[in-house]
């Protein structure tokens, strides 16, 4: 005996006795699958030939209090060679701090991790460029947009080294 359940809502007020064949079942779940497939191609993580993933800082390498994110350069290994960099997803209360960090050799710089176009998480570093893996944008050195959909740069955070103790400050 067939199961008599609507398929799609728009099924149940025009056929209200129509019976779901397995032929339509399985159709409706293969498009459901194919569409989470779509979904997490699309926003996944960055998984592509040019893309650089970094892995999280270790345990007690970074605090943030008060607005100010703190790194001690010397347990994050990302970040003590030139155009290493170390992406942070840190929160503090209400506060956020969502950073791209990158390592220039003479300078550190830090920008928000948020890309501009839809709000994905920039995640990687590779050719002098910072790469959103979700649509293609990527910013330069100094933030500005070199590529993609994105409408403006990355915000820019203030950051302090101090070298004597190794540390790294960033205000946001």
């Amino acid at each position: 005996m067939p199961l008599r359940l609507p398929l799609f809502p728009d099924d149940a007020s025009h056929h209200d006795d129509a019976a779901v064949s397995r032929r339509s079942f399985l159709g409706a779940t293969g498009l459901t699958l194919v569409g989470c497939l779509f979904v997490q191609a699309c926003g996944g993580e960055a998984t592509g030939p040019n893309d650089s993933i970094v892995e999280p800082p270790p345990v007690g390498s970074t605090t943030f209090s008060n607005g100010v994110v703190a790194l001690q350069l010397a347990l994050i290994p990302a970040l003590t060679t030139s155009n290493g960099h170390l992406v942070l997803n840190l929160a503090d209360g209400q506060r956020r701090a969502d950073l791209a960090i990158i390592n220039l050799g003479s300078t550190y710089r830090a920008f928000t991790s948020i890309c501009t176009h839809e709000g994905c998480t920039v995640s990687g570093y590779v050719g002098g460029r910072l790469v959103c893996p979700c649509h293609g944008s990527e910013y330069n050195q100094n933030g500005q947009v070199v590529a993609g959909p994105a409408p403006s740069p990355l915000r820019e955070y203030a950051v302090t080294l101090d070298s004597t103790a190794q540390t790294l400050t960033i205000a946001v």
